[in-house]
């Protein structure tokens, strides 16, 4: 339970003025604390029990997953209302390619998870998004 009230405490957003800027603040901290010990096994366990208990799975969302999509819900909407994205824009298909590639990360281990890393996934996601339009 305490990983999981950090989990919710640690999503807040902030808000720095642009869409990349807003992601970057999010994710890098985020990236930082996976690849820390015990956190990132942690959370790799974590997932790893998710598949196999649905009651676990359902609390791992709810208390940890759905606080981090709930905060970068919050920097898409503000990106839409500044213009920076469309109003129609599939946020939750952006989500899972940013989260996606942490999470890929962290399960296969067959890369590091750094800020360079965030920061490519960030750029990369973006460039899609904003070239969908």
């Amino acid at each position: 339970d305490a990983l999981f009230d950090w989990a919710a405490a640690s999503a807040l957003t902030r808000d720095t003025g642009s869409l990349r800027g807003d992601l970057l603040a999010l994710l890098q901290p985020w990236v930082r604390d996976t690849r820390r010990r015990p956190f990132g096994p942690v959370i790799a366990a974590f997932v790893s029990e998710a598949q196999s208990d649905p009651k676990f799975a359902d609390a791992y969302r709810t208390h940890f997953v759905e606080p981090r999509r709930d905060a970068m819900r919050a920097v898409f909407a503000r990106a839409a209302e500044r213009g920076e994205v469309p109003v129609d824009l599939n946020v939750e298909v952006a989500l899972d390619l940013i989260y996606g590639a942490v999470y890929h990360r962290l399960l296969h281990g067959h890369a590091e998870l750094t800020d360079r890393f965030a920061r490519e996934v960030v750029d990369l996601a973006l460039k899609g998004i904003l070239t969908a339009r």
